[in-house]
């Protein structure tokens, strides 16, 4: 049952269950949400059913008020097979739930929405349903059906009866939409949907009850007709229900309508997810903010939680929240720990740790900040528990440029975590002819030489070695600064390529070490904003994005995109080591013979050079200018642009032989077997510059196909691109002219 402010009505009801049903009430649980658990009636419902009532259950839910949600959440923490909800002021007659379990158990694919007559208080039978008739304010009039005088008569078939008690199997709740507030409008909505999926409604002579109508201080909570209105919108819209009806009956304006159904709405993705985590904390500004902007939802702090309303999914980051009222408020957690652990004193054993924090948190995810921090967590934690590996982003606003061989060497952060070293720091520094400065902010990498990563007493223990997030080592590689770290596993791990030195170093030790740094590579390949937020839509399972280019042997230029979108990764591969950009990913790849095959290569053979759910591929001598919308185009797994000059590939051959694009021969004898296998001339001709692409396996098989031809035929792409489509019956569509926007410059060669 759902409660609000009836402490009363629960009570009588539960111990009329206890006293008139004991015979059964053994092999049932009694689950109580309460809507309003911080009031004296809900702390009293709270303690009595808890300390009380054997099998019983409390929930406390604040996320919304109605009864729509309150009985969506006993479906939620209900763990029988079935379920018989009713109001909190109801009462049954002797042997009804038991005629109840063995019709159950009789009829094991059973999938109906069950009912029964109502009584009035002395017993007498007041309706077996409802009739479809508009009366006071809500569709449905009481009304009584002759085969429903019979206590044991067979259950038969009704338009809709009162929610005050209703049952089905567990596996057959429907559930209220998401929207519905307040009270209103539930019955029609929810019965309607159980025929919609192929169920009956069935009214159950045998089971039957009573309700308390009456109220000497009034109902606790206000009825408003708005509620009552916007529910029926909302539910006929689902339902496909026409709202006329409802719209006359309310004497609703239609412009009136969609202000009701819309105006308190949330929007889609702020009911799905919430992020937690206190901003004073660097690491939650960085991570909190990105991700709650990306995911359209609040990043709430600690003290919000209370009232925070209940979402699918909750991302918490670091810690300062009551883990009992978060696990409360979601279906999903997700634990973002970071250095949570950093201001232990004591050298706890890792994995003790980690299962200690999963007996407080109680979470479903855990989130590891390098391979070493996984294996500890994933030995710690129950297998039901997913572990992700997430590396902390550098930070955004470091530039790639600000690597100075002749700068000092920084160490970036508090001078506390060096504190127990900074002597030897120093005169090593001295040896070498360098400056050392400390900093707490990103800012001391500007203009330095190298970056120092230490984890030094009484900051070196087993946590901090294995699990402290490396985000001193993604900034330094987002400076493009060399980097010496101590022997801890989560730098090598993380970083193999990692200079190190001993906890208990030497003068001598570091100064050799650092010196070994300054002569070697610098860290590249920083882990970014798009990596992470590309990892969380992997662990919510939400589509992956990347939008990339090629550009080999100084082709082309590269040009940076205008209309850059939050979570979509730009990643640029290159033989040039020299190439810069603020946006694109740039990913050095060494030449291995004709830089326009190497290029071509990571054009069409995109599921082996990208880890993603959709790329889309642009041209060097492309220049996106807006996007609009063409990553959300894809109905079908691959979408082209036509071409604006020609419609055939004979033309097309014609054309590059003429402006002698292309080894002349590979063109004739490629268009000679395309002429023999039938290809139709007109067939089409799709510009190759732009390709969106979802990576499934039957985009890979095209790719294959595509990348085979070229290799033996024509490096002409364009000319290959329509015998493939037709060869192979490959679904595309094509884009409207200006998705995306862009313009075609000039190759550099």
């Amino acid at each position: 049952m759902a409660t609000l402010d009836d402490f009363d009505g629960v009570y009588f009801t539960v111990t009329s269950l206890m006293l008139h049903h004991a015979e059964v009430m053994r092999d049932c649980e009694i689950v109580v949400v309460d809507n309003n658990p911080n009031s004296k009636h809900g702390k009293l419902v709270k303690d009595w059913i808890l300390n009380r009532v054997p099998n019983g259950y409390y929930y406390p839910y604040e996320a919304s008020t109605g009864t729509a949600q309150s009985r969506n959440e006993v479906f939620r923490h209900a763990r029988g097979e079935s379920v018989l909800c009713i109001d909190c002021h109801v009462m049954l007659v002797p042997g009804a739930i038991q005629k109840l379990i063995e019709y159950f158990q009789n009829n094991s694919d059973c999938h109906d929405l069950l009912s029964g007559p109502l009584l009035s208080d002395c017993g007498v039978l007041s309706a077996t349903h409802q009739r479809p008739e508009w009366s006071n304010g809500a569709w449905g009039v009481w009304s009584v059906d002759q085969r429903g005088m019979n206590p044991e008569g067979e259950p038969f078939e009704i338009w809709q009866q009162g929610m005050g008690l209703f049952s089905c199997r567990h596996d057959a709740w429907v559930g209220f939409h998401p929207d519905f507030r307040g009270f209103g409008g539930c019955e029609t909505y929810i019965m309607e949907k159980f025929r919609k999926n192929g169920s009956r409604v069935l009214c159950c002579p045998w089971l039957r009850w009573t309700h308390r109508f009456q109220r000497p201080e009034g109902v606790p909570y206000r009825v408003e007709y708005e509620d009552r209105i916007r529910n029926y919108i909302i539910g006929f819209q689902e339902l496909g229900l026409d709202v006329e009806p409802v719209l006359k009956h309310f004497k609703v304006p239609h412009e009136r309508a969609a202000a009701l159904t819309y105006s308190k709405l949330e929007p889609e993705e702020t009911a799905n997810y919430a992020v937690v985590g206190d901003r004073a904390f660097g690491g939650v500004d960085m991570r909190g903010l990105v991700l709650s902007k990306y995911l359209s939802c609040k990043l709430v702090t600690p003290k919000q939680t209370q009232r925070m309303a209940r979402r699918k999914t909750i991302i918490t980051i670091k810690d300062g929240f009551s883990p009992t009222i978060i696990r409360e408020k979601c279906d999903r957690l997700i634990y973002d720990p970071l250095d949570v652990f950093c201001s232990i004193g004591t050298d706890v054993a890792p994995v003790n740790y980690w299962r200690s924090q999963f007996q407080r948190h109680n979470f479903d995810d855990l989130i590891a900040t390098s391979p070493a921090c996984y294996e500890v967590m994933r030995e710690a934690v129950p297998d039901h528990v997913a572990v992700h590996l997430v590396p902390h982003q550098s930070d955004s606003r470091i530039e790639k440029s600000w690597h100075n061989p002749d700068g000092p060497i920084v160490y970036s952060g508090l001078k506390c975590f060096v504190e127990s070293g900074l002597d030897r720091i120093q005169k090593a520094c001295q040896l070498l002819g360098k400056e050392f400065i400390i900093g707490d902010s990103y800012d001391v990498l500007k203009g330095a030489s190298l970056a120092l990563a230490l984890r030094l007493p009484p900051f070196d223990t087993a946590l901090n070695r294995y699990c402290k997030p490396q985000i001193k080592l993604a900034n330094a590689a987002a400076a493009c600064l060399p980097a010496v770290s101590t022997e801890c596993p989560a730098a090598t791990s993380l970083y193999p390529e990692i200079t190190t030195v001993p906890v208990n170093f030497t003068v001598p030790e570091l100064a050799g070490v650092m010196q070994q740094a300054l002569e070697g590579p610098a860290l590249t390949n920083p882990y970014s904003n798009s990596d992470y937020l590309m990892a969380m839509d992997r662990i919510l399972q939400r589509e992956t994005v990347v939008v990339y280019t090629a550009i080999f042997g100084g082709y082309d230029s590269l040009k940076e995109p205008q209309d850059q979108i939050p979570g979509v990764k730009y990643i640029c591969f290159t033989d040039n080591p020299n190439l810069k950009s603020k946006v694109w990913n740039i990913q050095y790849r060494r030449p291995t013979g004709d830089p326009l095959m190497q290029a071509k290569s990571f054009k069409i053979l995109a599921h082996e050079a990208l880890d993603c759910d959709i790329s889309l591929w642009i041209d060097g001598r492309v220049e996106v200018h807006k996007l609009n919308g063409a990553i959300n185009q894809l109905k079908t797994d691959l979408a082209l642009h036509r071409h604006e000059q020609r419609n055939c590939i004979y033309e097309e051959a014609s054309h590059c032989m003429r402006v002698k694009r292309g080894d002349p021969r590979q063109i004739e004898d490629a268009i000679t077997r395309y002429k023999s296998e039938g290809h139709p001339p007109q067939y089409g001709l799709w510009n190759g510059g732009i390709i969106l692409r979802r990576h499934t396996p039957d985009i890979t098989t095209f790719n294959r196909e595509w990348w085979r031809e070229v290799s033996v035929g024509t490096t002409r792409d364009q000319i290959v691109l329509p015998v493939v489509l037709r060869r192979l019956g490959t679904p595309f569509e094509t884009f409207p002219k200006d998705m995306p926007l862009y313009g075609i410059g000039d190759h550099l060669k």
